[in-house]
């Protein structure tokens, strides 16, 4: 099985927690298909939905070849009992293969990586190939975006891209996540900076329920922390509903 960069079981673990409990707080009943959005080299998502003992399809998309590959291989292993459907296509582009009704859509910290591979096109998946060199090629990218003054532009098509998805497709609980990130710990964390317009319109017009989120991060976890001395401790940034969207439609 390929050796993943950064890779952290542990945390990944807990972040399907939080995505579970969200779910178990939303009261939401006979989930049938799922849709995960730019997962990346993590399988956040599959611990999730062992969590909620989640039997029925899921679409996993991403424009990462490599990464489908990968999430093959272990998705296989985590989640035996689903049928998985793998789309090599941003969120746009699978209108047309996906169900017109919706479960759940949901996603970890995938705002950064659309915004970035808006700008770098056909060449993004040289800044998500999990290596060193693709990390330091990503920075560049953000470093680029920043000094042309093209976030606003490339959020835009993001936040468009969202909107026609939602007036197409039928969503009974969307879960997206976008918190501060320690990915660039050591440089200018540009990313964060580019992104937090785009996420917070999305929040604002959405009408995001904090209170729900609120409800399902009621408790602590006292063994995990992350680097409280720089800011991420998780109670003030993963673990907070302001870095949450969680809408809730009944249909």
């Amino acid at each position: 099985m390929k050796k993943v960069l950064g890779l952290d079981p542990y945390f990944e673990h807990y972040m399907g927690l939080l995505f579970a409990r969200i779910v178990q707080s939303s009261k939401l009943k006979k989930i049938n298909t799922v849709v995960e959005l730019a997962p990346g080299f993590r399988i956040k998502g599959a611990y999730f939905l062992q969590m909620i003992h989640f039997t029925g399809t899921l679409y996993v998309l991403d424009t990462n070849a490599k990464v489908l590959t990968y999430l093959k291989e272990v998705y296989s292993l985590l989640l035996p009992e689903v049928k998985i459907v793998y789309l090599k296509k941003s969120l746009q582009e699978a209108i047309p293969f996906l169900p017109d009704t919706i479960d759940l859509l949901f996603s970890n910290h995938p705002l950064d990586d659309m915004i970035v591979g808006r700008y770098l096109g056909k060449l993004s998946p040289l800044a998500f190939n999990n290596t060193f060199l693709s990390q330091k090629y990503l920075y560049w990218a953000w470093k680029q975006i920043k000094r042309k003054q093209l976030s606003s532009a490339l959020s835009e098509d993001v936040r468009s891209e969202f909107q026609l998805f939602f007036k197409t497709k039928k969503v009974r609980l969307f879960i997206l996540s976008q918190y501060r990130s320690a990915y660039y710990r050591g440089e200018e964390n540009i990313s964060d900076q580019l992104t937090h317009d785009l996420f917070q319109q999305l929040k604002k017009e959405g009408n995001s329920n904090d209170t729900l989120t609120c409800q399902a991060f009621a408790f602590d976890f006292p063994d995990f922390d992350v680097a409280k001395e720089e800011g991420f401790h998780l109670k003030d940034n993963i673990q907070n509903s302001k870095h949450w969207i969680v809408i809730k439609n009944e249909l």
